[in-house]
């Protein structure tokens, strides 16, 4: 089997509208803390290549996906579905697809997105050599700093990768771990949070690296544990530093691995929940007495709730919440004069004089 690998920064100027948080937070970059990237994996066993790409940041439009892949298969003769693209989901990345109320991409950053993305490609191809050998690895992380942010039991701890060695290259580290990349919280930076410090910290021990992010829905970094964001940056350099050690001890225990034929499968799987239309949202709202108090532009589905700081109208007013439609686990919280549907607006009442739960 053939390894080649390829990355490039793909920090946009200051300016862009920062993702992951809402809503209607008009959070744009002042500059940035580190490099947002994007890296490449090539794969041939001599039929079939295939290409995966990381990128530091939160999500891509499936459409825009399609035309990527299509732009690709035109432009370097790789089939569509041989090209998988991967975001880390960093909440302190540009946006790079419209996410209702929590960030809108721009023209001009979608532009030279699709340009990395097709030079990386091109440099991960070319980049093709025979691997002396491929390793692959499973450790327990039991002392990471991934929690599951609700109290749940679910909670995957392992550490899982490859370790590819090239006769007359640096190594070729895959490292894959489930934890929201969340610990800057509502920044007004740039960040690939701590799958960026990981790479850097495998980077100064010699190996060429990609990162992987495993199913983090609610899983958050212990950071975060009193409410988000309250991590200072050199946190990343703590869990990137602790992350790495074990990926690179893990290394030290890892299996041999024989690569097989390679084979290309790409389906889309819905996992949205059964979210009310914004017209019964309202008709909960006016059924509680709560209609016409604020916009109706505030009413948003469900997503990451705001950090005290951006929730507004500090020491005024009151926080409500309440679940429309008799449905627990999707809540409107006002305070402040703004209501958010799905997300706290506060972590504790602490958080907020005369804030009601």
């Amino acid at each position: 089997m053939d390894f080649g690998f390829a990355a490039i920064d793909i920090t946009p100027p200051p300016g862009e509208e920062l993702t992951g948080y809402g809503y209607y937070l008009n959070r744009r970059a002042t500059g940035a803390a580190d490099p947002i990237m994007a890296r490449a994996l090539a794969l041939s066993d001599g039929d079939t290549r295939a290409v995966v790409v990381q990128l530091d940041l939160l999500a891509l439009d499936p459409h825009w996906v399609s035309a990527m892949r299509a732009r690709v298969e035109r432009k370097l003769g790789l089939p569509g579905d041989c090209l998988m693209l991967h975001c880390t989901h960093t909440h302190s990345g540009p946006a790079a697809r419209v996410t209702f109320g929590c960030g809108r991409p721009s023209e001009h950053f979608m532009h030279a997105l699709g340009k990395h993305i097709l030079q990386i490609t091109q440099a991960a191809l070319a980049d093709l050599k025979p691997a002396g050998s491929v390793d692959s690895f499973d450790v327990d992380f039991p002392e990471g700093f991934a929690h599951n942010r609700v109290g749940g039991i679910d909670l995957d701890t392992r550490v899982r990768g490859l370790n590819i060695v090239i006769p007359g290259a640096r190594p070729i580290l895959v490292v894959n771990y489930a934890c929201h990349p969340v610990t800057l919280g509502v920044n007004r930076e740039y960040s690939a949070d701590y799958p960026g410090a990981l790479i850097r910290e495998l980077n100064a021990y010699g190996c060429r690296a990609i990162f992987l992010t495993g199913p983090c829905g609610d899983i958050n970094p212990l950071a975060n544990t009193v409410r988000v964001g309250p991590a200072a940056y050199e946190t990343l350099g703590i869990y990137g530093r602790d992350l790495a050690a074990c990926a690179r001890s893990a290394v030290a225990e890892s299996l041999p691995w024989q690569p097989g034929p390679l084979r290309v499968f790409s389906r889309a799987v819905s996992v949205m929940g059964d979210i009310p239309e914004p017209v019964q949202l309202e008709a909960s709202l006016e059924a509680s007495g709560e209609a016409g108090r604020r916009p109706g532009q505030w009413l948003a589905p469900r997503g990451h709730g705001m950090a005290p700081e951006d929730a507004g109208g500090s020491g005024r007013g009151d926080c409500r919440r309440g679940g429309p439609g008799g449905d627990p686990g999707l809540r409107v919280r006002e305070c402040g004069g703004r209501r958010t549907v799905g997300g706290d607006l506060h972590r504790t009442g602490a958080d907020h004089p005369g804030c009601r739960a």
